[in-house]
């Protein structure tokens, strides 16, 4: 008999890390690497996982994606630029996700806009 593959992602920000696993049967998550640019210090409040498809985790398939988020003065996305990509799919997954982020800025920026760079890594761990 085979082992069973269970996803897992990777997840540190600004330097911690910690891994999130899921079973098999349940919906896995993805948390991301995160760095901020510039010196703007906000605190991610609403942050929506990206789904690692079904039909990618079946076939084996892992990968990295890196981002660039711009936030407006209100803490929102309002966008997502793919920066690299082992995989369509899971870029998708990612910029969906992502767009529905939310953070709460310390104080309004002098800017309109400020930006975040993540990285999602989508990897599957063999379990015994």
């Amino acid at each position: 008999m085979y082992p069973m593959k269970t996803s897992v992602l990777l997840f540190a920000i600004l330097g911690s890390v910690a891994v999130a696993s899921a079973a098999p049967q349940d919906e896995p998550i993805a948390l991301p690497e995160m760095k901020m640019v510039g010196s703007w210090h906000p605190a991610l409040v609403h942050q929506v996982v990206p789904d690692y498809p079904y039909e990618l985790r079946r076939a084996g398939e892992e990968g990295r994606v890196s981002c660039d988020l711009v936030v407006d003065r209100e803490g929102r996305v309002k966008a997502v630029t793919v920066l690299d990509s082992d995989n369509q799919e899971l870029s998708r997954a990612v910029i969906e996700a992502a767009r529905q982020w939310r953070f709460i800025i310390d104080e309004k920026p002098a800017r309109d806009v400020r930006h975040a760079r993540v990285t999602f890594r989508f990897v599957l761990e063999e379990s015994a």
